[in-house]
């Protein structure tokens, strides 16, 4: 068909879909440890619809980050910017500084509120958000709410001007802010985000979802090779939280537990009703971290029984919450639903499968590298810091990780910082954009495929690496302008943040490199 004919016709279909109201309220749901393939392996456990009830019923994609530190922090920072960690800053969620780690959110002027601490901050990012889009078209009168388990994951998705970034602090065991977003927390987050933690602790236990058994062979085996025993919790089902010992482990455990799940999104249904958000002409954002995934994967691995069936809790959860709002609000609701990253399997199950697998013990390695080449060896996949020497020992140092790495059987590729301008390869754009000033390693690396490192423990799973099973997470957008289907592009998670602000009418992050995703039509205020 002739390019003027296809345009034409591409007119007219748009003419003739029905204008959607203009959208009063964005949610966007961020769960940390997702891949898209996770939703497709475990749909017919999921309700009608698809995951959260929206799946099918949205605009579905496969989405993939393009860079190489594929961790909580820059996942997040990137979702919300649209923008790469060369860009945002959020190179890692830690870099030394000053002979110690800094962590992504640090802020020595902030203080926590709900609890004795330090108090963190969006100050370490270096890009506006959609927080800060939606802030500003809003001209005073829109709220911006985070509420996330990972106090990185509510900040970085709350950028500098959230009216409030709430998140669970392990030790408080009960959800805090900062003083970079409030003074005091509002009555209802100061009151079920200390009750809820408490009753779980008390109350809590974990049991497997019941399942029709005829669908039961869907289900993964429980206890498998190589997953863990967190908090002595058990490496089966059952894994009661009111059953451990003591309360500071209970706070601890907590994270990984469908309580948790059911907590955030308690919290996130009366802040939409004690804030009003979408209740006037302003466009509001309601951004949720569900972190306990990424908890589980690490414990039992993504392909775990645990894991499993905290997304069938979490699907139950989300579709909870649509409803709610589509009762409350009506079509005026634009949700998106993505992850921070994806995750490798379990290697021993791997390696039972045929497919070259194994462990990097990572603290081991750091403390041989350290003793043999001088400074302080940090490894925060893909970079390797040496930190504490200067001048002509730093180069030293550097010079001798760079061989002893490169000489390692389970790393296929080591490149100086330095050199990346001219190095050739695939991998190569991904390891640029994790360069930052001052917080990228003098170092990158990119091991063997499924070969994780393993740091405390011996067991479970990490990510950050360069590979597809990291990097690949799903993008579900359901509201008024979008048109359904499962879409075969494989999109750039930068699209989130400039797919969501033009669902929901507003300018795109200042710094945003993604576009608009093609299943939407435009929103009236962009028509």
């Amino acid at each position: 068909m002739p390019r003027a004919v296809l345009s034409l016709s591409l007119l007219f279909v748009c003419a003739a879909l029905p204008a959607a109201a203009q959208p009063r309220l964005g949610v966007l749901i961020v769960f940390d440890q997702l891949r898209p393939d996770e939703l497709d392996r475990y749909a017919p456990l999921f309700g009608p619809g698809g995951f959260g009830g929206i799946a099918d019923k949205g605009a579905r994609y496969d989405a993939t980050y393009e860079y190489a530190a594929t961790e909580t922090g820059p996942g997040h920072a990137t979702i919300s910017t649209g923008a790469n960690p060369d860009v945002h800053g959020i190179v890692t969620n830690r870099w030394p500084k000053d002979g110690a780690l800094e962590y992504a959110i640090a802020d020595k002027d902030a203080k926590l509120v709900g609890h004795d601490g330090a108090g963190y901050s969006a100050k370490n990012l270096g890009a506006p958000t959609l927080a800060d889009a939606v802030k500003e078209q809003g001209q005073g009168k829109a709220k911006v709410i985070t509420i996330a388990i990972k106090d990185r994951a509510a900040v970085l998705t709350g950028g500098r001007s959230a009216d409030l970034a709430l998140w669970y602090d392990p030790d408080a065991g009960r959800f805090v802010s900062s003083t970079a977003y409030t003074d005091k927390l509002p009555e209802w987050a100061a009151s079920l985000g200390e009750k809820r933690p408490a009753a779980a602790r008390q109350n809590g236990t974990w049991e497997v979802m019941a399942t029709p058994p005829k669908l039961r062979d869907l289900l993964p085996v429980d206890d498998r090779e190589g997953e863990g025993n967190p908090y002595e919790m058990g490496r089966v089902f059952p894994h009661h939280l009111k059953a451990l010992k003591d309360d500071a482990t209970k706070k601890r455990a907590y994270r990984g537990t469908p309580q948790a799940i059911a907590d955030l999104f308690a919290l996130a249904k009366v802040a939409v009703t004690e804030e009003k958000l979408g209740q006037d002409r302003a466009t509001d954002l309601l951004v949720i971290g569900v972190s306990p995934t990424d908890y589980a994967g690490h414990w039992f691995g993504p392909d775990s029984l645990e894991y499993a069936d905290l997304l069938r809790h979490a699907d139950q959860q989300v579709r909870d919450l649509v409803r709610f709002l589509e009762k409350s609000l009506g079509r005026s609701v634009v949700v998106g639903i993505s992850a921070d990253h994806g995750a490798p399997s379990l290697p021993e199950q791997l390696q039972k499968d045929g497919i070259d697998a194994g462990r990097i013990m990572g603290m081991t390695l750091e403390s041989d590298l350290s003793k043999a080449c001088g400074g302080k060896v940090i490894i925060r996949p893909p970079h390797v810091f040496v930190d504490g020497v200067e001048g002509p020992a730093e180069d030293n140092a550097v010079a001798c990780v760079l061989d002893k790495l490169t000489a390692h059987d389970q790393f296929e590729r080591v490149y100086r910082r330095d050199a990346l301008g001219t190095a050739t390869g695939p991998f190569v754009p991904l390891m640029r954009a994790v360069q930052y000033p001052g917080r990228s390693g003098q170092i990158v690396f990119r091991q063997r495929a499924h070969h994780v490192f393993t740091w405390e423990s011996q067991d479970g799973i990490d990510h950050g690496s360069v590979f597809l099973y990291d990097r690949r997470v799903p993008f579900v957008l359901y509201g008024p302008g979008v048109r359904r289907g499962r879409y075969p592009d494989r999109i750039d998670v930068r699209d989130v943040a400039t797919s969501m602000s033009y669902a929901l009418g507003v300018p795109p992050p200042a710094l945003a490199q993604g576009r608009p995703v093609g299943a939407l039509t435009p929103p009236p205020s962009l028509r």
